[in-house]
C-alpha cells in the first residue's frame, strides 16, 4: 500500500509550524491526529496533503477518535496566524485543546426554567427586527446605559435557537456577568454552556467537547476564548460591552475578539452583534467606514434625574471634599446606598499643578509624561525624552507641583472615621472573587451595604437599583497615564459608573466627580453623558497626531538583564527597522511603563504605518527576547 504524506500542524508547539509525516490511508483536511515530536508525543491538526518528501518521514502514531471537527477551524487558525504575524500551531491552540483525547468529567448543560417571552419595548423590537431581518452581517448597538442591551441579546439568542442555530455571548469578565447569566438562564428554555477563565485545563476540555457533540444547538457564554468553541451550526455572535480591553490577547497570537469574531461570521455566515453604551473610537470609526452597521437604544428604560457635580480638588487637600462627604451623609440618613469609585490602575504618583491642574506633556507625542522619582525626571513613555521637573508651571507659573496618589484601602479608612455606623464594604482586585462579587450583590440587594468602595469592576456591567449616589473619588488616576487611549478610557469609565446610579424610577440619583482637571473634555463630556461630541473630538485628535483608528501601530518590547543591555537593544533594532523599512515611523527606543521585573528591563518601540502590512513583515525579522503586539490596547 502506498504512503499518503500530510502535513501537520502540532497544536501549541513554539516555533513548528508545519511538519510532514506519511500514513498508510487518506486522513481529511481538519483531522486530529497523534504524532511523534522529537523524544515524546504530540497532538496536531492535518493542514492539507504534499508530495513525497527528500527525507525519511515517521508515522502518525493515531487518528483522534472525535465528531467532524467544523470545517471553519482551520482557515480560521491561518487567518489568525496570518493576521497577527503569529505561528499557526499557536493559532491552532486557540481552537483546539493541547490533549483533545483526554476525557473527563463533563457538567451538564444550564437549562432555565420554561421559556418566557421577555417584554420588550418598542426601540428594542425595532433593534431586534432590523437585525434578524437585514441582509447586513455585523452591527454595532449603541445602547445607553439602562437601555435594556441584554433584553435584546436574549431575544436574539431565543430566536437563533428556535431556528436550530447556536449562538454565542462573550462578556468581558465572567465573575462580573453574573447578573447576565442569570437573566439568560430565567429567560432561555434552550440549552446554556457557561464557560470562565478560572476553569482547570481538564475542564476546559470537558466544555469543548461538550459544545463539539452536543446534538442540540446551544447558547455559548464567556469570555473571550468562547469564540473558539467548536459549533458547526453557528448563526450568531454578540460581544457585549464590546469597549473593555479583556478582549485583547496579551500573548501570542495577539488577537482582538472583535475581529476574530468578524472573520469566523464572515466564514461561517453569522451575524455579528457588538454592543455597549461607549463603543471605541476604533468601533465608531469602522461604523462610519460602513464596516459596521450602527443600531441605537437612545434612552434607558426607566428615565429618572441625575445631579452631577464636578468637583474641582486643586485647593482641597483632603481625599473627600466636603461636597461628597454631605452627599454621602445624605444618602446614609435617606437610607440609600452610594458607591465610591476609585480607578487603581495609575494610582502611583502623578505631578500635577496645584493651581491650574495642568500635567506635563511630551511636546512630540502629546502623551503625559510620567515623573521618575529617582532620578528627579519626567519622561516619555513613547519616545524617550526626558528633561527635569519644571521650576514652575509652564501654564499659569505657578510654584506649586502636587503629587498624588491613594488606593481603596485609604478610601476605606477614610469612610469609616467619617462614618463609623455605616455598614462599609470594600471590592477591589485583593477582595475580589467569584463568590465575594454574587455575595456582594445579594447584600447590595438585600440592602445590608450602606457604601461600596471599589474600583474599575463595580463601574460596569453592574445593575444595582437602590444606588443612589455614585462618587468619584480621583477621576484624574487614568486620564494622566502616558497613553493615547487615556482620555477615551476616562470618558468610557466615568460614563459607564455614573449609569450605576439612579436606575429605579422613583429614586433620582446623585453623582459627585472629583477631579483635578475639571476643564478637560473626557470628564466634561462624561459628566453630561456626551458621547457622539466626545467621539467627534477625539478623531479630530487622532487624526491630526497620525494615531489609530488612522494609522495601525506595532509595540515591540525587549527583555534583557540590564538596563544598558535593553537600552542598546532597543537602540540597535530601531535603526535596523529604518534602514529596511523607511516609510514607517518609529518612537523609542523608550523606557516601558514598568521599566523593570523579575530581574529584567524592558524597553519599547512605538512603531506606525498607514498600511497594517508594512507592520506584519516586521514581526517574524524580530531578533530574541523580543515581544511583538499588532494592533495593541495600550501603549505602555
Amino acid at each position: 500500500m502506498s504512503k499518503v504524506y500530510l502535513e501537520v500542524t502540532p497544536i501549541g508547539k513554539k516555533g513548528k509550524s508545519t511538519l510532514t509525516y506519511h500514513a498508510d490511508s487518506a486522513v481529511a483536511e481538519n483531522s486530529l491526529v497523534k504524532i511523534p515530536f522529537g523524544s515524546t508525543t504530540a497532538y496536531g491538526m492535518v493542514t492539507g496533503r504534499t508530495a513525497a518528501p527528500n527525507f525519511t518521514t515517521k508515522a502518525i502514531t493515531a487518528l483522534i477518535d472525535l465528531p467532524p471537527i467544523p470545517d471553519h477551524t482551520l482557515p480560521l487558525a491561518k487567518w489568525i496566524a496570518n493576521y497577527y504575524a503569529s505561528e499557526l500551531s499557536d493559532a491552532l491552540r486557540l481552537l483546539v485543546p493541547s490533549r483533545p483525547d483526554i476525557t473527563s468529567r463533563t457538567t451538564e448543560l444550564q437549562t432555565a426554567t420554561d421559556s418566557q417571552n421577555h417584554h420588550l419595548t418598542t426601540a428594542q423590537s425595532r433593534v431586534i427586527k432590523t437585525i434578524l431581518g437585514g441582509s447586513e452581517r455585523s452591527w454595532l448597538l449603541h445602547g445607553v446605559t439602562g437601555s435594556g442591551k441584554t433584553a435584546v441579546y436574549i431575544e436574539l439568542c431565543r430566536q437563533m435557537l428556535a431556528q436550530g442555530q447556536s449562538a454565542i455571548v462573550l462578556v468581558p469578565e465572567i465573575a462580573l456577568a453574573t447578573q447576565v447569566i442569570a437573566e439568560f438562564e430565567r429567560e432561555l428554555g434552550g440549552q446554556i454552556l457557561i464557560t470562565h477563565s478560572r476553569m482547570t485545563a481538564a475542564q476546559r476540555r470537558a466544555v469543548w467537547r461538550q459544545a463539539l457533540t452536543a446534538n442540540e444547538p446551544v447558547t455559548i457564554i464567556g469570555p473571550r476564548s468562547s469564540l473558539f468553541l467548536p459549533r458547526a451550526d453557528l448563526g450568531l455572535v454578540i460581544i457585549d460591552e464590546c469597549h473593555e480591553s479583556s478582549y485583547k490577547q496579551e500573548q501570542s497570537p495577539n488577537y482582538h475578539a472583535r475581529d476574530v469574531a468578524a472573520k469566523l461570521c464572515e466564514l461561517v455566515g453569522a451575524k455579528l452583534v457588538l454592543g455597549s453604551a461607549t463603543p471605541s473610537t476604533q468601533d465608531i470609526f469602522l461604523s462610519r467606514a460602513g464596516r459596521l452597521q450602527l443600531l441605537e437604544l437612545p434612552a434607558p428604560i426607566h428615565s429618572n434625574p441625575r445631579y452631577v457635580d464636578i468637583i474641582d480638588m486643586r485647593h482641597q487637600n483632603a481625599i473627600l471634599s466636603p461636597t461628597l462627604v454631605s452627599a454621602l451623609r445624605d444618602s446614609l440618613n435617606n437610607q440609600q446606598q452610594s458607591l465610591l469609585f476609585l480607578n487603581r490602575r495609575g494610582s502611583a504618583s502623578q505631578v500635577l499643578c496645584a493651581d491650574c491642574g495642568s500635567v506635563a506633556t511630551c511636546p512630540d507625542c502629546a502623551v503625559p509624561q510620567t515623573w521618575h522619582g529617582d532620578s528627579g525626571t519626567l519622561q516619555c513613555h513613547w519616545c524617550g525624552r526626558t528633561n527635569q521637573l519644571p521650576a514652575s508651571c509652564p501654564d499659569c507659573r505657578s510654584l506649586h507641583w502636587r503629587f498624588v496618589g491613594f488606593g481603596t484601602k485609604r478610601v476605606e479608612t477614610e469612610v469609616k472615621k467619617l462614618f463609623p455606623s455605616a455598614r462599609v464594604l470594600r471590592l477591589d482586585r485583593d477582595s475580589f472573587s467569584h463568590k465575594t462579587i454574587k455575595d456582594t450583590i445579594k447584600l447590595l440587594r438585600q440592602g445590608e451595604i450602606d457604601i461600596l468602595i471599589g474600583t474599575q469592576m463595580i463601574a460596569k456591567g453592574l445593575d444595582l437599583p437602590q444606588v443612589a449616589l455614585v462618587g468619584v473619588v480621583l477621576a484624574d488616576t487614568l486620564l494622566h497615564i502616558p497613553d493615547i487611549y487615556s482620555g477615551e478610557r476616562t470618558y468610557q469609565l466615568l460614563h459607564q459608573v455614573i449609569g450605576r446610579a439612579g436606575r429605579r424610577a422613583d429614586q433620582p440619583a446623585r453623582v459627585v466627580i472629583q477631579t483635578y482637571s475639571p476643564e478637560h473634555p473626557a470628564i466634561k463630556l462624561a459628566s453630561t453623558q456626551q458621547f457622539d461630541e466626545f467621539i467627534a473630538g477625539e478623531l479630530v485628535d487622532r487624526k491630526s497626531l497620525g494615531y489609530p483608528p488612522y494609522r495601525y501601530v506595532l509595540k515591540l518590547t525587549c527583555k534583557r538583564k540590564t538596563r544598558a543591555g535593553a537600552k542598546s537593544a532597543a537602540t540597535k533594532l530601531a535603526r535596523t527597522i529604518a534602514a529596511a523599512h523607511p516609510k514607517v515611523v518609529i518612537r523609542g527606543p523608550a523606557p516601558s511603563w514598568q521599566e523593570t521585573a523579575g530581574g529584567h528591563w524592558y524597553w519599547h518601540l512605538i512603531i506606525t504605518s498607514p498600511q497594517r502590512r508594512q507592520l506584519s513583515q516586521i514581526v517574524p525579522t524580530l531578533p530574541s527576547n523580543w515581544r511583538a503586539d499588532l494592533d495593541p490596547i495600550d501603549l505602555l
